[in-house]
C-alpha cells in the first residue's frame, strides 16, 4: 500500500504541451470559422439594408407623383 501511495503522490497534475497545443489549434479553427460566418452575415444585412432602402425610395417617389410633386417621365413627351 505504501508503494502505491507514493506513486500517487509523484504523479505530476496539470496539462501536458501536446494537450495545450490541441486547445490552441482547435480555437483558432473555430475562430476562423465564425469569422467567416459573420462575414456572410455581414454581408446578407447589407443587402437586405440596401432593399429596404430602394422599396422606401420606391415608395417616395410614387408618393411624389400622386401629390403632382414630381411629373411621371411618361407624360412629359421627353
Amino acid at each position: 500500500m505504501v508503494n502505491l501511495k507514493k506513486f500517487r503522490s509523484k504523479k505530476k497534475k496539470g496539462f501536458t504541451l501536446i494537450e495545450m497545443v490541441m486547445v490552441v489549434v482547435i480555437l483558432g479553427i473555430l475562430s476562423s470559422m465564425a469569422m467567416m460566418k459573420y462575414g456572410e452575415v455581414q454581408k446578407n444585412a447589407k443587402i437586405k439594408s440596401d432593399c429596404a432602402t430602394a422599396s422606401t425610395l420606391a415608395t417616395a417617389i410614387t408618393i411624389a407623383k400622386n401629390d403632382g410633386k414630381i411629373s411621371s417621365s411618361e407624360s412629359s413627351g421627353e
